[in-house]
């Protein structure tokens, strides 16, 4: 599988998912911001740091919530990446996400601005190339989001066969995901 390809296609997917990653309060991720189910999760099972310094700290959640994207885009694009290309990808984003809390600190309120019209701007880009808010919504969430809706609106009753059925297929999901998506949808991991 052509490297390349498959760092290009993270690249991509940070784009998308990093600044919905830092949009809530520092120090959490917007999904723990607004979804009790996961402070329940990181009450029962720990968020651990995974990277600390001199104004940065990294929890496990935000490094979760990133792979989890990038492993969705790739199932979606019928790719299958190796436990070796995980590995390096997972490195890659923790990088970046060290980078992206060293580049908050120092913004100033004009960076900021800025950062946000372009930001903006990008996101009426890829709402217009998607063609509706519905097909960029599916799109940005992926296939382990896409699940938890199918149970919530009743289409599945159990989302632990459909994940396991998933990881048979070649799906990979950390101890640490499938534990926190099980949570999510009321099941015992």
């Amino acid at each position: 599988m052509n490297t390349r390809l498959i760092i290009g296609a993270v690249i991509g997917v940070m784009t998308m998912a990093l600044p919905r990653a830092y949009a809530a309060a520092p120090g959490t991720t917007a999904g723990q911001a607004s979804n009790s189910a996961e402070t329940t999760m990181t009450a029962l099972f720990g968020d651990p740091v995974v990277a600390t310094g001199a104004g940065v700290q990294i929890k496990q959640s935000a490094l979760d919530e990133v792979m989890v994207g990038i492993k969705s885009a790739a199932v979606q694009r019928g790719q299958t990446l190796t436990p070796d290309q995980l590995n390096l990808i997972e490195a890659k984003m923790l990088e970046q996400l060290i980078d992206i809390q060293l580049l908050l600190a120092k913004a100033t309120d004009e960076d900021k601005t800025a950062g946000a019209k372009k930001a903006d701007s990008q996101m009426a880009l890829l709402l217009q190339r998607a063609g509706s808010e519905k097909t960029l919504g599916l799109q940005l969430k992926g296939t382990l989001g896409l699940l938890l809706d199918a149970k919530r609106a009743g289409l599945v009753t159990t989302v632990a066969p459909v994940l396991d059925q998933l990881v048979a297929l070649g799906f990979r999901v950390s101890r640490h995901t499938r534990a926190a998506v099980l949570g999510l949808a009321g099941e015992t991991p």
